[in-house]
């Protein structure tokens, strides 16, 4: 089928072609443990401020019927970012402690919790191009 691509292959000759480099933003992280989504998203507050806003869909239940959704605040977001790499050993605790406890008798707080899904369950990251004004 593709017997003659194979000649223009070997008598084709690289070149180089200059790529111009974009700085890209992270605004969002879609998070998922088995079935249970949440995200970090960023959001404008004013011109040239944002914060990091955590939202869980499936928060709390109401009488095992209907889910109740949390939006809360992260200040520590980007800071988490920041010292990421320097972390190992805080992972592999919080690991360790999340594969032995149950929902009810975590012995962890809510903002390492948070964290871990950050790290740990982070599957979507939404970036922007900087230099692109999208208003």
């Amino acid at each position: 089928l593709h017997r003659d691509l194979g000649k223009e292959l070997i008598n084709h000759n690289a070149r180089r072609i200059p790529v111009e480099q974009h700085k890209l933003n992270l605004f969002a992280v879609l998070c998922i443990e088995v079935a249970h989504y949440v995200a970090f998203v960023k959001c404008q507050k004013q011109q040239e401020q944002h914060e990091w806003l955590f939202f869980d869909s499936m928060s709390d239940r109401i009488h095992n019927e209907k889910n109740i959704p949390l939006v809360d605040r992260v200040p520590d977001f980007e800071k988490w970012i920041e010292t990421a790499g320097k972390d190992n050993y805080f992972f592999l605790d919080l690991d360790d402690l999340r594969k032995q406890a149950r929902p009810s008798s975590q012995k962890f707080t809510e903002n390492d919790m948070r964290r871990l899904r950050l790290f740990r369950d982070g599957a979507f990251f939404f970036y922007e191009n900087s230099s692109v004004n999208y208003q």
